[in-house]
């Protein structure tokens, strides 16, 4: 997993990440700290690799 690319906005904060099986986009809230946030996206990241 890498992160390619991070856009912040008014209200989330977007990931573009390359996994394995592709590019994949993720969304979280900017109230949400970075080590959650990254830990939310490890999950998901294992979510779209099955």
């Amino acid at each position: 997993m890498k992160i390619l690319e991070v856009n912040t906005y008014t209200f989330i904060t977007e990931y573009k990440i390359k996994t394995k099986g592709g590019v994949f986009i993720h969304s979280v809230s900017n109230d949400t700290p970075e080590l959650i946030a990254k830990e939310e996206i490890r999950r998901y990241v294992d979510k779209m690799e099955r």
